[in-house]
């Protein structure tokens, strides 16, 4: 990506950017590598509602430390409705408990945390016009410190080429080109230009995307439970969405001749 960017002609970063990059890209790297780790224990079902109170780390972090602005009511009941859908759009994949779950969800919680300030952080790199290098430099410097964490925790010793198939070869190109290219780029540019309330309802909106792909894809069986609750979740991401008529300013009326 960071070689994409210099052909088409995008500048260099500037050293306040690249620092930017460099600790946002950490955090955004490692908030993926939570998750991972975390899912080895924690049922999707349960994974997608923690996942899912994202949008309220990022307004609330983004109230106190970043830019303060205030969540409005709106905002915060259309989270709390589209946390509900999830809920019941899933729960029936919570199923397991104990000590390894709760560590998991510590992890998803630390993910959270890594991916909303990651995020909020690359705001302050402002309107840049060189989202692929910016892009490229935080994947890089992300990607090196996880491949570093990898060798520290013995992966390599378990890494059998044997294993490897044409399928996952395919999965991973896929990830590398639609994961990190397109939607990473994507989500960088949105989060630069929309408010960071609105860019993190991805995270809600991620798991009805799940169920439908599965029923589309993977034959998965749908019924008007589903329809109902992915419903829910749509009508509290409108709430966070829709915009603020109190910004609106009202036009002066006209003086009559």
């Amino acid at each position: 990506m960071y070689g994409i960017g210099r052909l088409r002609g995008e500048q260099g970063l500037l050293l306040p950017d690249k620092k930017i990059a460099g600790v946002s890209g950490i955090l955004l790297v490692l908030g993926n590598g939570f998750v991972c780790i975390a899912e080895m224990t924690v049922p999707s079902g349960l994974t997608a509602i923690v996942i899912g109170t994202t949008p309220i780390f990022m307004m609330l972090l983004n109230w106190l430390f970043f830019e303060k602005k205030i969540p409005t009511s709106m905002q915060s009941l259309g989270i709390l409705i589209s946390l509900i859908g999830i809920f019941l759009l899933t729960k029936g994949e919570m199923s397991v408990s104990g000590s390894e779950q709760l560590t998991g969800v510590f992890l998803l919680a630390l993910a959270i945390l890594s991916w909303s300030v990651g995020t909020l952080m690359q705001r302050k790199a402002g309107k840049l016009p060189n989202i692929f290098t910016f892009s490229g430099i935080q994947l890089l410097i992300g990607s090196v410190l996880v491949l570093i964490l990898g060798i520290l925790r013995g992966e390599v010793a378990d890494f059998d080429t044997s294993k490897i198939t044409s399928v996952g070869v395919m999965a991973l190109l896929y990830l590398v080109v639609f994961g990190s290219m397109i939607a990473f780029s994507s989500y960088i540019w949105i989060s630069r230009h929309i408010d960071a309330s609105k860019v993190s309802t991805y995270a809600v909106v991620n798991p009805v995307v799940a169920v439908w792909l599965g029923w589309l894809i993977a034959d998965e069986y749908v019924d008007m439970n589903t329809i109902s609750y992915s419903l829910v979740v749509l009508v509290g991401l409108y709430f966070v969405i829709k915009p603020n008529k109190n910004l609106v300013k009202p036009i002066a009326p006209t003086k009559a001749r």
